[in-house]
Formats: structure tokens, sequence, C-alpha cells
């Protein structure tokens, strides 16, 4: 499972814990329920943060059901269910995985690979058709911001803070669009631009090396760092990000699940940038203290 903003599970609270799980079994579930089986591979932290962000500032707690998962041969899970943020995440996730997938250049798969990658595509195409039919303005948004980021790397950008503008646009308008009332816009604005910022930052130091050698654009590489410098510039920017995102999320003065919130922002971003550099694994941490 991936994602950059996940929980701190060392110190992660057994109700807190029991609640972001039941979420993570939500956000999956409907991703199975609206867009297939295989829709459900798609999971990932972030979408879960902005799920449980959603429906904690809207002050709404889902129903929890417990179902039979796949994933965990068939042995019941809780789920939470029938929430606003939890649809929203799902319909989000799609949307973005296939442009990132389109986004992506197969020429350097051997033919193995090659034909998974295209199975994966046309699997996922007929998702994308159902998603971009209730998210058309969020798909609008995404190939906005995916060419202002063309722009950027066909001009040889070597400025930090204008090569992270598109995702940090991208997602300040995700959580922007999860505000339950107009005093909420503007931080949640900021919160999803310095997500943006950071995960381009993280996504850039862990691609560092395979995007030296295959002359990809790398902010990092066009500055003619070492990967050292690169994990060290990475590290200090993010942490820079980090400031400004707590600062804008203690502006929304969330109550209900604030300790799992705060331990999302707080301890579990804190960790992430620690391990700047490092390949993701597809592995779901959650499963470790069951």
């Amino acid at each position: 499972m991936y994602g950059y903003l996940r929980p701190y599970i060392p110190v992660l609270k057994i109700q807190d814990y029991r609640i972001y799980r039941s979420y993570c079994c939500g956000v999956c579930s409907q991703l199975r329920a609206d867009y297939g089986l295989t829709a459900r591979l798609l999971l990932n932290h972030d979408m879960v943060l902005l799920a449980l962000l959603a429906d904690c500032l809207a002050g709404r707690e889902g129903t929890t059901v417990c179902k039979a998962c796949p994933r965990h041969w068939f042995k019941k899970q809780c789920m939470m269910r029938h929430t606003k943020g939890i649809r929203y995440a799902a319909n989000v996730e799609v949307i973005l995985a296939w442009h990132q997938i389109n986004n992506y250049d197969p020429w350097r798969l051997n033919s193995r690979a090659k034909f998974r990658f295209n199975l994966e595509k046309w699997i996922l195409k007929k998702a994308y058709r159902k998603a971009v039919s209730d998210g058309r303005q969020i798909d609008r948004l995404l190939q906005q911001e995916r060419d202002h980021a063309a722009a950027l790397e066909m001009a040889k950008c070597t400025d930090y803070d204008a090569a992270c503008e598109p995702s940090g646009n991208f997602y300040g308008a995700l959580f922007a669009a999860c505000a339950p009332d107009e005093s909420a816009v503007k931080p949640l604005r900021r919160v999803g631009f310095y997500v943006g910022k950071i995960y381009y930052l993280l996504e850039s130091a862990e691609y560092f090396e395979s995007d030296r050698l295959s002359g990809r654009y790398n902010i990092f590489v066009l500055n003619g760092l070492t990967r050292e410098a690169a994990l060290e510039s990475a590290k200090s920017r993010c942490n820079m990000a980090a400031v400004e995102l707590a600062r804008a999320y203690n502006l929304l003065g969330v109550k209900l699940n604030r300790s799992l919130l705060d331990n999302i922002i707080f301890l579990g971003l804190e960790q992430t940038v620690e391990k700047a550099g490092q390949k993701q694994q597809r592995k779901w941490e959650m499963d470790e203290i069951t």
C-alpha cells in the first residue's frame, strides 16, 4: 500500500488504529463496489487521509459494517461505509491512477512487463470512464496541471518552487473540495498545496537514480546534485513545507478523530520525510500489528 501520508503506528492508539483501518477497508471496498475488483489495488494512504479529513471536518461518522475481505482470505473486516469522503476518495483515486499510468514510459520495460502494463492500462480504462463521469472537474484540473508540469519540464526549470507548483495546485484543489463551509476552503487549500509539494519532492528523491540514468526530468538532477545532496535537499524542503502544512491544519479546528489526524500530520509525515529516497514497498503496514 503506497502513499506518503500515513500514521506512525508505534504510538498509534488502539482506538485510532481501528478507525484508520476501517477507513482503509472502506475506501478499498468502495473502489471494488464502484470500479471493479482490480480497482482495489489502487488503494493508498494519501487518499485514505483525504476521505478521513473530509468526514472529520463535516462531523459525520460513517456506518461501520463487518464484511468478508478477499485480501484476508475472506476473514470479516470492519469497514467504514456510506460516507461522502470515502466515495470522493475512491473517485479521485481512479482518475489520478489513470493519468499516472498514461504519464509512464513503458519503453524501458521488457516484453513481459510491457504486456502486464498494457493489461493494467486496459483494465483501468473502463474504471476511469466511469469515474470521470462523476469527476469531470477533477479530470480537467489534473490534465491542466499535467500540461503545466510538462511545460516546466520542456523549459528545463531549475526552480524548486515553480517545479512543485502543479502538484501543489492539484492537491490544493482536491483538499479544498472537502470544505464543509467557506471558512475552511483557504486553510484546506493550503494543506493540500503543501501535501502536493511534499509529494513531488519525495517522489523526485525516490526516483533520483533511475531518472538520472534514463535522462528523464528530475529537479535534483537538473540542479547538479549528487544523490546524497538531493536527499538532504528533499528532507530540508519537505520539513519546511510540513511546518506550513501544520499551521494550515491547525486553523481547521478539527474535533472528530483529532488524535488520529494529529498522528498522521505531525508524526507520520515526519517519519516519511526521514525515509526520503527509499523505494516504497507494496505492503500494508496495518497488518503488522494484527
